[in-house]
Parts: C-alpha cells; sequence; structure tokens
C-alpha cells in the first residue's frame, strides 16, 4: 500500500460517519516536533503548542510526523489512514513516500 507524509497544520472542519476533514492553517510552533514523543499525531492548542491527542472533534488543530496508507483521491481531496481514522486532506498537502 502507498505510504504519505500529510505537510503542515490542520483543522477539523468536519467529523462524518466516514471520514474526517481536514483543512490547512498557518501556525504552531517550529519545536513542535520535539514536544510530542512517541505519537505521530500532535494535537495542538490554539496557541499552537502540543497537548495530548483525545481524538477528532470539530475546531481541533493538528500536525502529523508520520508515514500512513494512502486510500484514494478525487481531483481536489486525498483520503488517508491515520491511526485508524479516514481522513480527508487538500491533495497539495499530501506527499507520496518513496519504498
Amino acid at each position: 500500500m502507498k505510504k504519505v507524509k500529510l505537510i503542515g497544520k490542520f483543522k477539523v472542519t468536519a467529523v462524518t460517519d466516514e471520514f474526517v476533514i481536514l483543512e490547512p492553517v498557518n501556525g504552531g510552533t517550529a519545536d513542535i516536533q520535539k514536544e510530542v514523543q512517541g505519537s505521530s499525531i500532535a494535537e495542538l492548542n490554539a496557541d499552537g503548542t502540543s497537548k495530548v491527542f483525545d481524538g477528532f472533534s470539530v475546531g481541533d488543530f493538528f500536525q502529523f510526523a508520520g508515514e500512513y496508507d494512502y486510500i484514494r483521491e478525487n481531483e481536489i481531496f486525498a483520503k488517508v489512514n491515520v491511526e485508524n481514522q479516514m481522513v480527508s486532506v487538500p491533495l497539495h498537502k499530501v506527499q507520496e513516500v518513496e519504498e
């Protein structure tokens, strides 16, 4: 299965039965990855600092450091499996990982 990385920071704009919709945002700290140990998901506070991941809820902010399974795409969005949750992100925020 193809692996991808998600580039940048995202805000949850909707949670559907099938997937979570993420929109790109600006913000966060440059050292956010150093603050997060043992997880590929960094949930962010409004000021850009990390907090404990408690699931996907509308209005939450995230940054992703791992490699995730690519599911499918259309002309605008890609669906990616993040920790057993399908998320929808704009195609320009997805980077394919070389095997």
